[in-house]
């Protein structure tokens, strides 16, 4: 059996070098920030290698703004910055139906946004041609997400 070290290495061997930039800024302190100066500095080439790969940086950051999401749901400042990534993905070209892997499942940033509560953020991905029929590695789409959102569990 494989250990997770060379799977996670075979994994990273794939990724162009502004995926695995974005991938690890996301982990670092000020990570949304971080990928957002990766996004907006990066060159047309690099871009088009994130589409080429149907990678969205979106998804991971939603991720760890999410883990800040409580019962009152998130903090405007999350959500103001959640909407800036979006919007410099959507002036850099990057597709707003690409989509992350985390584990075996791929996410994508519209069923991520609705499952964490940034609203504005699904709304945002509408505007910008988000197709809310796709579905993620579980089959769940964004209708789906949107209900299972911990911060609507005292409203329904």
């Amino acid at each position: 059996m494989q250990s997770s070290r060379k799977r996670k290495a075979r994994r990273d061997d794939h990724l162009s070098q502004l995926q695995l930039q974005c991938e690890l800024a996301i982990q670092a302190p000020g990570g949304v920030s971080k990928v957002l100066h990766l996004i907006e500095g990066a060159s047309d080439d690099d871009i088009k290698s994130l589409n080429e790969a149907r990678y969205s940086p979106v998804v991971g950051c939603i991720f760890r703004l999410g883990k800040s999401t409580t019962r009152n749901g998130n903090s405007a400042g999350s959500q103001l910055q959640l909407d800036e990534l979006i919007e410099v993905c959507y002036r850099r070209n990057l597709s707003v139906n690409s989509s992350a892997t985390f584990g075996e499942c791929i996410h994508r940033p519209i069923i991520v946004a609705a499952y964490f509560g940034f609203y504005s953020a699904v709304r945002l991905l509408l505007q910008q041609g988000s197709l809310p029929d796709l579905r993620d590695g579980d089959g769940k789409n964004v209708l789906y997400a949107a209900f299972q959102n911990p911060t609507v569990e005292g409203i329904l």
